[in-house]
């Protein structure tokens, strides 16, 4: 991950006394770091949080509502996001502007205080480990938003697969009653008498009734809300019960069911 794959990151000096701004932004470019320079720092809230590598500023820029200013910017950062900000501060000539720093240092964690005058090999190495520290920001991030999709991805292929072992569940329970149904039909047709016919006629509607519950439960499970709700294990358990009862019938297997409610 450098520069060149992301043309439009960059630091912001804000440096609003003199030619300071103007030289640092000299002097960062010349080392290959893309710099803007701004007069407030207030600026910074219009850049996205990725494109901004960390901010330079003088004590002067934290004037008036500087640090009001520069607080917002910080606390509007999310949560991958720790700005590196770096104060290049006047010292004790500049009683004023020593408190404002001061305070700064005391109200924003992520500042570093580089005492002037400074060496340019000092400022651009403070500046290059503030880049350092933001693309590793940026690689946790990213390395971050890789795994949520793929954990997405992965539980997307989990409900497909389990949409298909419900499919063909579903296809092999409501074969079963069809059959005994399209047999039972045929027994009316057949019947001897209206008596015989009306038993035959209401296992058929038992077996309608089976199909009925299968379709019914299949329903509930596909419209399940995706966030966790109460349940009733009593109805839970009954609608299992339903949905399999044709292959408990087939192996001949005696239920006896006892449950009260559980809401």
């Amino acid at each position: 991950m450098t520069l060149a794959q992301a043309s439009n990151w960059r630091f912001l000096v804000v440096a609003p006394v003199g030619r300071d701004g103007e030289l640092i932004c000299a002097l960062l470019k010349s080392a290959g770091m893309a710099a803007e320079c701004v007069d407030r720092i207030r600026h910074a809230s219009s850049l996205e949080s990725e494109q901004l590598l960390g901010l330079v500023l003088t004590d002067e820029a934290l004037a008036g509502d500087g640090i009001e200013d520069l607080r917002a910017v910080i606390e509007a950062q999310p949560s991958w996001s720790d700005l590196p900000v770096l104060l290049l501060t006047s010292g004790p000539g500049e009683p004023r502007y020593a408190a404002l720093a001061s305070r700064a240092r005391m109200e924003i964690s992520s500042l570093y205080l580089i005492d002037r005058p400074v060496r340019k090999e000092l400022l651009l190495s403070a500046v290059q480990v503030a880049y350092s520290s933001r693309l590793k920001q940026l690689e946790v991030r990213d390395a971050a938003e890789r795994q949520i999709h793929s954990d997405e991805a992965l539980r997307n292929t989990e409900r497909l697969a389990v949409a298909g072992r419900l499919a063909a569940t579903m296809a092999h329970e409501v074969n079963n009653p069809l059959e005994a149904l399209g047999n039972l039909l045929f027994l009316v047709e057949n019947s001897a008498s209206v008596e015989e016919a009306r038993s035959y006629a209401r296992l058929a509607t038992q077996e309608l009734g089976r199909i009925s519950e299968i379709v019914q439960q299949t329903l509930r499970f596909h419209r399940a809300p995706s966030k966790p709700e109460l349940t009733d294990l009593a109805e839970l358990a009954e609608s299992a019960l339903a949905l399999f009862r044709g292959k408990t019938m087939e192996r001949r297997i005696v239920e006896h069911f006892e449950a009260s409610p559980t809401l």
